[in-house]
């Protein structure tokens, strides 16, 4: 079944598709983690649980684990003052991604920590908003600049601030080396890619929160 979807496939797509695969894992492993600590199970169960790993949740999850004991209903006081009710003796696959238990289960718990740190910031006097960037891409696109390549793109934005401020104060600067590194800056941003586009936009909008919250 893996051969016909490898049809069209280009060797120069592998190393692209190995880093963009490595990148999907850094994130899933530390949320899968989190995704079972909240699910009630331990934290290793998250990583049976997370995509490519398991491609369903456990059949007996819900059921409980002692069928002679039961299911009990525990309640619990939290520390605002509010008390939750929920099931325990269930098993719990921890998965988000394929049990609708669980997910469910998960959902509610990040809902409830994301709506403490909205109150938390409402009542500091602040504000919060919510954003989310995409952008349309293909197969082979390119992702982003390397990390060698935005710290020397940063190196060539300092340099290019230095030569405008010599510029304009009058003071003697090496104008060829100044074109010079022009024309790598230009070309270092030209091989910009998805990712790149997405954090500038964030950085601009981060700029003008900051600004907008400093004229208040």
């Amino acid at each position: 079944m893996i051969a016909p979807s490898l049809h069209g496939y280009r060797p120069a797509w592998v190393r692209r598709d190995l880093v963009a695969g490595a990148t999907v894992w850094a994130v899933l492993v530390p949320e899968s983690l989190a995704d079972a600590t909240i699910a009630g199970v331990p934290p290793v169960v998250g990583l049976y649980a997370a995509p490519g790993h398991q491609p369903a949740a456990r059949p007996d999850c819900g059921v409980p684990l002692d069928p002679e004991g039961g299911v009990t209903l525990a309640v619990t006081s939290n520390t605002d003052g509010t008390r939750t009710a929920g099931y325990s003796g269930l098993a719990s696959c921890g998965s988000v991604w394929c049990c609708p238990q669980c997910a469910a289960k998960i959902a509610t718990r990040r809902a409830d920590e994301l709506s403490k740190v909205m109150r938390a910031v409402d009542e500091a006097g602040g504000s919060a908003f919510l954003l989310t960037l995409t952008m349309r891409h293909a197969r082979g696109d390119r992702l982003g600049l390397t990390k060698d390549e935005r710290q020397r793109l940063r190196q060539l934005e300092d340099k290019r601030a230095g030569y405008e401020a010599a510029n304009a104060t009058g003071w003697d600067f090496d104008e060829h080396q100044a074109e010079a590194d022009s024309i790598e800056e230009h070309s270092l941003r030209q091989r910009k890619g998805c990712w790149d586009v997405l954090s500038d936009a964030f950085s601009q909008l981060a700029r003008c929160a900051v600004q907008h919250a400093n004229e208040l």
